[in-house]
């Protein structure tokens, strides 16, 4: 490996590190919401997505590159546990329970995301209990597979490390299965997004850096150096991390937004009658009720009911006959 090769595997190296440090920025600048937004919130699946994504998945991709582990021994010199058969031991296990958890709670938010575009109706459940059995089973495969590899340590100075002694069989059932899943549902998603540039709508600009750090990704893999196949990698996963807390934060902090203004769609009669007066051929409605007290708590104890996502109910309301009197007068 020449010099100018050295310099960017130091670069990832860095860049690793950074995108560490940026997702613990972003979870203390964020902390305050999750304690008001989602710690007083029922548990649901999203809930549990939230927690996996903050406190599961995202420390373990901080931990996962060998590079956050040659910073500790660095400050251990004495220390050298990253060459030690049982901490490659230990790694490995670790990053077999990353890549399977990664994997989960991704098919997981892919799966919300189809029933939030097609409605759960749509999407039959029992294939999607079909499709969620095969993933999870191929998951659970690869794991007990690859907990029983052996490990070697490589102490060569261009990619040292901790490695299995083989490929697991089942690995290659492990990405194909995903994929071909990931494939329909990525058909379904572009005949939507279509629908929606057809109606005048817009792509969120997170959404677009998302899809092009998955794109730069896929390409630096394909055509790029070996050395630096994982260059983009960090970036996609923290950005995914990230995104995906600040998502299940805002949607939830539309229940906090005082300056939204939520109409029903149900004409409700209560208490009194609904008048309708035509003047001039105009059409008026108004109500001899009154609001009580017992109304407005209601109202107003409904309207603070913390929810991980509001769900509106739309119905249509009855017919109603409407007779008119002499006066031109019509009463309901």
């Amino acid at each position: 490996m020449g010099d100018g090769a050295a310099q960017l595997e130091g670069f990832i190296t860095e860049a690793t590190q950074g995108h560490a440090v940026e997702w613990v920025g972003d979870h203390l600048i964020t902390l305050d919401q999750e304690i008001d937004r989602m710690w007083i919130t029922k548990w649901s699946i999203p809930k549990v997505l939230f927690v996996l994504n903050r406190y599961l998945a995202s420390p373990m991709l901080m931990c996962a590159g060998l590079e956050t582990f040659d910073l500790i021994a660095a400050q251990l010199p004495l220390c050298d546990f990253y060459q030690l058969q049982s901490f490659c031991v230990f790694y490995l296990r670790w990053l077999t329970w990353t890549i399977w958890t990664q994997q989960t709670v991704v098919e997981a938010i892919l799966l919300c995301r189809l029933w939030a575009l097609f409605g759960f109706q749509r999407v039959s459940p029992s294939l999607t209990r079909l499709r969620s059995a095969g993933v999870i089973a191929v998951l659970v495969l690869t794991l007990i597979d690859y907990i029983g590899e052996s490990v070697t340590i490589v102490d060569a100075q261009g990619l040292p490390g901790c490695y299995a002694a083989s490929v697991p069989k089942i690995i290659a059932g492990y990405w194909i299965t995903p994929v071909i899943i990931e494939f329909v549902m990525f058909i379904m998603t572009i005949i939507k997004t279509f629908r929606w540039i057809s109606w005048g709508g817009g792509a969120p600009p997170t959404l677009i850096l998302l899809a092009l750090l998955l794109l730069a990704n896929l390409f630096v893999f394909e055509f790029g150096p070996p050395f630096l196949s994982s260059l983009m990698i960090t970036p996609s996963n923290t950005a995914g991390c990230i995104a995906g807390s600040r998502m299940l934060l805002n949607i939830l902090g539309i229940n906090y937004n005082d300056d939204l203004t939520y109409a029903d769609t149900e004409l409700e009669f209560v208490q009194g009658r609904t008048v309708v007066t035509t003047t001039g051929g105009i059409t008026t409605f108004g109500s001899t009720a009154e609001p009580t007290s017992e109304t407005l708590a209601s109202s107003e104890s409904t309207s603070k009911e913390p929810m991980l996502f509001p769900i509106l109910e739309h119905s249509d309301p009855e017919p109603v006959d409407i007779t008119p009197n002499p006066a031109g007068r019509f009463e309901v």
